[in-house]
């Protein structure tokens, strides 16, 4: 019919933001409570810390490994570390049921 205009299929993002102040046991709470809730979350600073070492022929403690908590519901979203990095000052967290569907930047 004249005049019909095709609707885009849209849902809602749903997003949630907050300051974590470097606690690694309050992320990982949210990320578990808050997987079937929201889409996107923002996090203000994120903890960042050595999580092991591995084997160096340099340093005989081994090189550090350093990160941020993981969550398997979750997708990770961090900009490419640069040679003077010394961790993230926000986090991105993207759920995977709509991976594809949307574009975060």
């Amino acid at each position: 019919m004249e005049g019909d205009v095709a609707q885009a299929n849209v849902s809602p993002v749903r997003v949630f933001s907050q300051n974590v102040a470097k606690n690694a046991l309050h992320v990982d709470a949210l990320l578990s409570e808050l997987r079937n809730k929201f889409d996107i979350i923002f996090l203000q600073e994120p903890p960042w810390w050595a999580i092991r070492r591995i084997p160096s022929t340099t340093n005989r403690q081994g090189d550090e490994i350093v990160g941020a908590p993981k969550h398997p519901d979750w997708l990770t979203v961090l900009r490419p570390p640069t040679v003077y990095f010394t961790g993230p000052h926000r986090r991105s967290y993207r759920s995977p049921r709509h991976s594809g569907s949307f574009t975060l930047f």
